[in-house]
């Protein structure tokens, strides 16, 4: 259930640490617990064994070949900045493009905005990003929970995913799509009036070990999504894109900051 239509969804799953929306469910529910009697002979939870790398994606890269990475490439820097913290030196031309097609809704409903479940939640303000005209906005995740914490963020929020396109105008929410716990919707920019991307983390294996990044661009006039992903990286790598995402909540957050005082 989005904001615009959940009531009394509670903020119990937050955590303060950067990590925390990324791995709370994920990874530890399930595990097995240690037996009472450490002579008895436990069952080893296939989860606790280390796996190797998955196959990385084939075949050549963008590598500055590609026309909407090219055109966009200032918009789009931010997002590649932040995984490049877990994979040191990389670019948007380090990435393949899988897929162009054209994209269609999960769902489209009647969108009637709620009021923040606290006065001190920010979630929308900081994921909910406006198009240029202000006819769209741009709810990267609506499963998310955002609160102010000192000076930091505490992020949490329910352990699935969903991101949306809210027409302003038309009061209509187009859901774009959505994550169990395998993976999540963590940024979002305009690129024009009428195209946005959205970025995104899922798993590349069954136990959580590896983890891949996805970048997808849409056009709202021709309903056209062109995605592209990354190289696989270890979950340890990953949680440095992890803390590179958390400042990036943070530096939105201290810019809207004064717009929020008004």
């Amino acid at each position: 259930m989005s904001r615009s239509i959940r009531s009394g969804v509670g903020i119990a799953l937050a955590l303060l640490v950067a990590i925390a929306p990324l791995a709370c469910s994920r990874k530890q529910a399930g595990r097995g617990a240690p037996s009472e009697n450490p002579s008895e002979h436990a069952v080893e939870n296939p989860a606790d064994v280390p796996r190797p790398c998955p196959p990385q994606p084939t075949g050549p890269q963008t590598a500055g070949r590609d026309s909407l990475l090219n055109r966009f490439r200032s918009e789009l820097e931010p997002w590649a900045a932040m995984w490049a913290a877990a994979q040191p030196g990389f670019g948007l031309d380090s990435t393949w493009r899988v897929s162009r097609e054209r994209w269609a809704p999960v769902d489209v409903r009647p969108y009637e905005p709620l009021p923040p479940e606290s006065e001190d939640d920010v979630t929308l303000d900081i994921l909910g990003i406006r198009s240029p005209d202000g006819r769209y906005t741009l709810d990267v995740d609506s499963y998310q929970s955002i609160q102010p914490h000192g000076d930091d963020l505490e992020v949490g929020g329910e352990p699935d995913s969903q991101s949306s396109l809210i027409d302003e105008r038309a009061k209509r929410e187009a859901i774009l799509g959505q994550f169990g716990t395998t993976g999540g919707y963590h940024w979002g920019a305009w690129l024009t009036a009428s195209s946005f991307a959205l970025g995104s983390w899922r798993e590349a294996d069954d136990y959580g070990q590896w983890l891949q990044a996805r970048l997808a661009i849409y056009s709202i006039p021709d309903s056209s999504v062109s995605e592209y992903e990354t190289r696989i990286v270890s979950e340890a790598d990953y949680q440095r894109y992890a803390a590179a995402w958390h400042r990036w909540l943070l530096e939105r957050y201290r810019s809207l900051k004064p717009r929020r005082r008004v």
